[in-house]
């Protein structure tokens, strides 16, 4: 299991940022976020791992403020691992 979120400080961010990409189409979810300390608000958007290049430069465009990063969720020895990407 390998995919990205995209965190935010607030709810209402990652929830317009989800918005941005359904309409263009992505294939994205709003999930809770990961147990993994530092990493944002409670909700997160997951994103593909292959469609992370077209949607990272989605945030500043739309003024997206409180973005945290992008972190790439693996498994590793049965725990959810975070790396920023």
């Amino acid at each position: 299991m390998e995919y990205v979120i995209a965190s935010f400080q607030t709810r209402s961010n990652a929830l317009k940022y989800y918005n941005v990409l359904r309409s263009k189409r992505f294939d994205v979810y709003v999930i809770s976020t990961p147990k993994i300390k530092g990493l944002g608000c409670g909700i997160s958007v997951k994103i593909k791992k292959e469609d992370f290049i077209f949607v990272k430069n989605l945030i500043s465009p739309y003024n997206i403020s409180d973005f945290i990063g992008f972190y790439e969720i693996k498994k590793q020895n049965g725990e959810l691992v975070a790396n920023k990407i």
